[in-house]
C-alpha cells in the first residue's frame, strides 16, 4: 500500500510503499479512504508530545493518528492509530 512514512525520530512524513496491514487476532483490517496528518503526529513523531513514548516503539511507521475508512462488509468506521512496519 501507500502511506504517509516516517522512517525515523523527527522526519518528514514521505508517500511511499508500506506492507500491507495483517490483522492479528482481536482486529479487523479497515480500507482507509482518509487521514489527517496534524501538529500531534508531528510532535509524536518529534517525541515531544506526552504519549509519544506508547508510539514511538519502531520505525518505520505511518504518522496519521486519524481518519475514515470502512470494513470489508462496507461499514463505515473512524480510527485512531499509528502503524508500525
Amino acid at each position: 500500500m501507500k502511506a504517509a512514512v516516517v522512517n525515523e525520530r523527527g522526519a518528514v512524513p514521505r508517500y511511499e510503499d508500506f506492507p500491507d496491514p495483517v490483522p492479528r487476532a482481536g482486529e479487523v483490517l479497515v480500507r482507509v479512504r482518509a487521514v489527517a496528518v496534524e501538529n500531534v503526529d508531528k510532535a509524536i513523531v518529534n517525541g515531544e508530545h506526552y504519549a509519544a513514548a506508547g508510539y514511538l516503539t519502531e520505525f518505520p511507521m505511518i504518522s496519521a493518528f486519524d481518519g475514515i475508512g470502512a470494513l470489508a462488509d462496507g461499514t463505515p468506521v473512524a480510527f485512531g492509530i499509528l502503524l508500525r512496519g
